[in-house]
């Protein structure tokens, strides 16, 4: 879980660009 670009902690899976 990286929170550098994006808020992925509270950001749902389908908003996590860097898990694609």
């Amino acid at each position: 879980m990286s929170t550098t670009r994006t808020p992925v902690a509270q950001s749902p899976s389908i908003f996590r660009p860097e898990a694609l």
